[in-house]
């Protein structure tokens, strides 16, 4: 027989009895949409996570800072007596390691900002011009930093948006003075709006790093300490001299935490892809079900269709005409439910995306690779394919009399 006639077999099967199909197709395409959309958002999850940390060039930065906690017995305690950050750490860290590229030093404390009867809190960064190329983030308005302010200790800031806006709503902050800290500040620029995984980065403002030092903590440290790779593939090296640059300044005693973006964003991408596979696992349940479905639809169709069977056999049907035909018809339902169950997988991607930007602002965009879409449709077929065998088999070897004597 051809497969052609073997195909309007199955179509005409189908349609015959097309409650039972339908339902049988639809637990597939259940399980197959669950595994989809499930995978379809951690796809774009981990694009998202990894996209943020490339806006802050995540994956060749190091940052290193002093340790202010430790774990002790079981508890975390306060390090009162830790050491700040020096400039002789940026000058041992550029001599020892040719995989690093920039240093942005900043010494870092709470702000009060005040305008006129106008007061906010914020965070002072004292740091050096380098700090916006390192950081991809640009002035609006006005100028950054330069190394004459650094030179000379000037009293200038740069404010983000949302200060800028906070303090002199609509009007222009350039060129005006505020008190930072009790302190007069000239404003000479206001950076460019910037959110990094939905915290908006606006309530700062930059201070030349000598001005904090010489002015307003009294001592020449700093604890933040940003370094550029050259190249994600010179990480691990860099961080080895970055290790011991500061152990040659430090001593073995002294604690500094050292976070690598790279193995950040490899840790981050690890559990992001454990809990999508963890869930599309639980969810891959519901594709057993169907194939028992699937399994159980066929093997009544046998029962019922016995009379036929013996027909076709006793016409010239042979054991694998009968079993094409039943195997087909399996394989159709669940291909069928495959590609149903694949359209609600992205529509369900698509929707849990518009929800979650809507609720927490977020640019969050579902994603399903083509070797996900082949997976999916590939499990739907092997489902089709081990449930309608069993079936199929026990078609064949009914007896051509036993089956057209069956009432």
């Amino acid at each position: 027989m051809s497969i052609s006639h073997h195909i309007h077999t199955v179509i005409t099967n189908l349609v015959h009895y097309r409650l039972r199909s339908v339902l049988t197709l639809l637990g597939i395409a259940v399980g197959i949409g669950a595994v989809t959309g499930i995978l379809s958002i951690g796809e774009g999850l981990h694009d998202m996570v990894m996209q943020e940390f490339e806006s802050v060039r995540g994956g060749t930065m190091v940052w290193v800072s002093p340790t202010r906690f430790v774990n002790r017995e079981g508890r975390w305690t306060t390090v009162s007596d830790y050491e700040y950050l020096v400039w002789q750490d940026m000058l041992e860290i550029g001599r020892r390691s040719i995989a690093v590229r920039q240093l942005v030093p900043a010494a870092t404390l709470n702000a009060d900002l005040r305008y006129a009867k106008t007061s906010y809190g914020g965070i002072v960064y004292g740091t050096t011009p380098s700090f916006p190329d390192m950081y991809q983030w640009p002035v609006s308005t006005g100028r950054f930093i330069i190394d004459r302010d650094v030179e000379r200790w000037r009293k200038v800031c740069v404010l983000g948006d949302e200060l800028a806006t906070k303090m002199f709503d609509d009007t222009t902050p350039v060129g005006k003075e505020l008190k930072l800290n009790g302190q007069r500040f000239a404003v000479i620029g206001v950076m460019k709006p910037k959110t990094v995984f939905n915290e908006s980065w606006g309530n700062r403002v930059f201070v030349p790093i000598t001005t904090v030092q010489k002015r307003m903590l009294g001592h020449e440290g700093f604890d933040q300490l940003s370094i550029k790779v050259a190249d994600m593939s010179m990480m691990d090296s860099a961080v080895d001299d970055i290790e011991a640059a500061l152990k040659s300044n430090h001593g073995d005693a002294a604690g500094f935490d050292i976070v690598n973006g790279k193995s950040a964003m490899d840790q981050i991408g690890d559990v992001i892809n454990a809990v999508k596979s963890s869930i599309a696992a639980v969810a891959g349940i519901s594709l057993m079900v169907g194939g028992i479905g699937i399994m159980n639809m066929m093997l009544v169709s046998v029962t019922e269709r016995r009379r036929e069977i013996g027909i076709r056999k006793s016409v010239g049907a042979r054991h694998v005409d009968i079993v094409k035909q039943f195997t087909l018809e399996a394989i159709s339902i669940s291909t069928l439910g495959g590609l149903l169950g694949l359209s609600l997988g992205l529509g369900l991607g698509s929707v849990f995306s518009f929800v979650l930007n809507q609720a927490w602002d977020l640019s969050f965009t579902s994603g399903t690779s083509v070797s996900n879409v082949l997976m999916s449709l590939a499990i739907s077929l092997a489902i089709g394919l081990c449930a309608g065998i069993y079936p199929a088999l026990k078609a064949s070897q009914l007896s051509p009399v036993d089956a057209m004597n069956q009432e």
